[in-house]
Parts: structure tokens; sequence; C-alpha cells
């Protein structure tokens, strides 16, 4: 995974973004949150089970425009073309997970 990459590469968060060919800050908080997830201080309220972050592969690097397809380990897929419909995905999915426990 990236941040395991990272984590080996002794490079700056900076540098190592850099090549990535996303933005310091972005790069940044993608490290705060698995630190964060990792060491148990995620404060997730509301949540039932292990939280998992996960890879996103993007083809042709970053940019401000495109989707994202999401699959739950079950097989599910959610294609998400707006930023705005990335809140009702959240909420889709966290209910879909809830039915499943």
């Amino acid at each position: 995974m990236i941040l395991d990459a990272f984590e080996r590469s002794g490079l700056s968060e900076r540098a190592f973004a850099e090549g990535l060919g996303v933005r310091d800050g972005t790069f940044r908080r993608w490290v705060r949150a698995r630190h964060r997830v990792l060491s148990g201080e995620a404060g997730l309220t509301g949540t039932t089970g292990p939280i998992a972050l996960v890879e996103a592969v993007l083809d042709g690097g970053a940019g401000t425009g495109g989707s994202v397809e999401v699959e739950t380990p079950g097989g599910l897929k959610v294609h998400i073309a707006r930023r705005e419909d990335i809140a009702l995905a959240v909420a889709l999915l966290r209910a879909l997970r809830e039915e499943s426990c």
C-alpha cells in the first residue's frame, strides 16, 4: 500500500506526496488518519466492527474530474460520479453495513 511504501521510503511527507502527484496536505491527512486508526484514537462514533483504510488507485494521476467506484468485501459496487454524492454514498454504505451485522 502507499502508506506502507512511505514508511519504508525514509522520505519526508512532502517529498513522497510530490512523487505521487498529490498535494502534501492531502497526503499528510492520509498519514494522520492512518495513525489515529492504528493507535485507536480515531474517535469514530456509531461504528461497529473494525475500521480499515483502503488504497485508492487512480488512473491518469491526480485531477479535478472523474469518478470513483467503491467495492465492498461482499462485492457490492457503488459508483460515485459527483462530489455532492459522497455523503449519500457514505450513508448508504453505513446503512448496508448495519443491516449485515
